[in-house]
This record gives structure tokens, sequence and C-alpha cells, in this order.
């Protein structure tokens, strides 16, 4: 059967483009995360723009300046507590290390090699002596860099984005326009409502995790319920590493509320984690996100693991909605050839 020349050019652009996107992942993280910012805020905008009739860019920079308001208002509630949790967990990370390295030496030989160089990464990784502060400079440049290309392309993908996918759609030709429209149309339903939920989830984790361990007298438990709630974004894999955290965190904490014991409050933090999982599989996520990827978690699972192997912290994130769009794509091929 010969391959229509059409066919053959429209393959070979997307094989380039994946190819770019591959190889260009690094620089490209930042419009990645901006694509997916300007979803979130997408309804917000639209609002201001269509119902109260403001300029477009006027109504991104409100809701841009309500965020930050936001943001201050956390911080300055929040703040103080947040810096005393995160030094007061550095100090005793340093007492906790310093013990292990005491534990270490009754290890047998070939075991304590292993062990100490563990021991000295987590050292250098909580450690900040001025000698080490100075190669931290380029990266902490390059994120700042990062920062600002992300709010200036969010700017522009929710200002020009119709323009920019009306712009795509023009290139094609006429008998593909009707349905690149209705595959574009049903993505955009759904990566827009995933993404809107996820971040609703992150928040509603985090506030219940905040509420029950502070219950329980966990330390650094505003610290633990955030990492909580972001670990939300990585199915399976974050919910799971965010409950072994608290419960490490638990259980060396020393501190501890109704005078349970370590290994009580080690168990009660766990039980605490998995109620609040069922609480979530059975009502927050068929609530919040209405099944709107209906993916099997197998299928979720494998994307997650291949999307971080390839694209490490952003494949994790963005695994599951490129996964759903695919499969819309390959849906609508099916329906036009069944």
């Amino acid at each position: 059967m010969k391959i229509p020349p059409r066919t053959l050019i429209y393959s070979g652009v997307a094989a380039l483009l994946l190819w770019f996107v591959y190889t260009q992942r690094a620089v490209l993280t930042p419009f990645f995360l901006a694509a997916g910012f300007a979803y979130i805020l997408n309804p917000p905008v639209n609002f201001l723009s269509h119902k109260i009739r403001l300029p477009r860019g006027l109504s991104i920079l409100i809701v841009y300046l309500a965020i930050i308001v936001s943001l201050g208002y956390l911080a300055l509630v929040a703040g103080t507590r947040l810096a005393r949790e995160s030094e007061d967990f550095t100090r005793e990370t340093r007492y906790l290390i310093a013990d292990l390295e005491t534990q270490t030496q009754t290890l047998p030989d070939f075991l304590q090699e292993p062990a100490m160089d563990t021991i000295e990464s987590v050292r250098l990784s909580v450690q900040l002596a001025p000698r080490r502060v100075i190669p931290y400079f380029p990266g902490a440049l390059s994120k700042t860099i990062n920062v600002f290309i992300f709010f200036f392309a969010a700017f522009y993908f929710l200002k020009d984005g119709r323009r920019m996918i009306d712009g795509l759609e023009n290139l094609l030709p006429a008998d593909y326009k009707v349905e690149a429209e209705v595959i574009l149309r049903r993505i955009n339903q759904v990566l827009g409502s995933y993404l809107r939920g996820q971040l609703l989830l992150v928040l509603i984790m985090s506030t219940l995790t905040f509420i029950g361990l502070s219950i329980l007298g966990v330390r650094y438990a505003l610290i633990v319920a955030l990492f909580t709630g972001f670990a939300e974004l990585v199915p399976f894999v974050g919910p799971a590493v965010a409950a072994g955290v608290a419960i490490f965190v638990a259980y060396f904490d020393g501190v501890a509320s109704f005078g349970l014991p370590p290994v009580y409050e080690m168990i009660t933090v766990g039980a605490m984690y998995f109620l609040l999982r069922e609480l979530e599989d059975l009502f927050i996520i068929p609530q919040v996100l209405s099944r709107i990827t209906r993916l099997h978690p197998l299928v979720v699972l494998l994307a997650v693991l291949a999307g971080g192997h390839i694209f490490g912290a952003i494949g994790f994130i963005a695994a599951v909605p490129l996964t759903a769009a695919l499969k819309i794509v390959l849906e609508y091929a099916l329906e036009k050839t069944g």
C-alpha cells in the first residue's frame, strides 16, 4: 500500500518534534510548567475578559496580582513557623546523622563504607557552610531566570493561547481542520479539568494532613503537610513516599500528643495516612477529578514511571495528562476507522 506524501511529511514533522522535545527537555521545562499554569488560570482570566469585559492583558495582570497577594498573606501567616520548622529539622537531622555514624561503626566491615558514603551524602545535603554556598550561585541564578521565563511564558500562553492554536490549525489541510478542532476541544477539556482538580487536591490534602499531624503533635507538621500535598501530583509513588516521610518523622521527633510512645505514634500516623488515602480515593478524587482521565491504574503507574525516567520531575507530573491526551487521539482515530 502506497503511503500518501502528506502523511509521510506529517509523520516526519511529528518525529522531529518529539526528538526536539526529548533532547531539549531541560530548556523546555519552564515552558511546559507555564502551559500547565495557563490551563489552571484560564477560567478566571476568561471570566474577567469575557464577562466583565476587561482587556485580556489587564485580566491576566489582575489574576497575577491576586496570586501574589495570596502568597504574600500565606507567607506572613505561615512563614515564621515554616522557617522555624526548617531550622529545627536541619539541626535535628545533624544530630541524627551523628548518631547514625556511631551506630555504623558497629556494622560489619563490608557494610561500613557504603553506609558512611550514604550518611556523608545526607550530611552534605543539609549542610550550608560558606565554602559550599558559592557553588550554588550559578544554579540559583539559572533557577531565577527559569522563574522569570515561566511567568513570562505563562502570560503569553494566557494572552495568545487561542491564537497560537488557531495558527497551528491553519497549517493543516482544510479537510483536517474540523477533526483537529474536535480533538483539541476534547484534550483541552480533559487537561484543564485535570490540572485544576490536581491543584484543589493538593490544597485539600495539605490542609487535612496538617490538621491531623498537629492534633497528633508531630513536629514539622507544616513542612510534612506541604510535602504531602505536592506529592499528590505524582500518582501512586508520591503519596507512598509522603506517608513514609511522615512515619519516619513521627518516630524520630521525640514529641507526641496524648503521651504516645514513638512506636505507637508512628503507627497512628501511618493509620491516619491510610484513612486519608481511603477518603481521597472514595470521595475526593471522584468528586474533584470525576475520573476525567478514564485510565486504568496500571496504565497510570506505567506512564508515571516512564515519564519520570525519561523527563525527570516534570515527567512524573505531566505523564498522566499527556497519556490521557494520547488516549483521546487514539479513541478518535478508532471512531473514524470503525
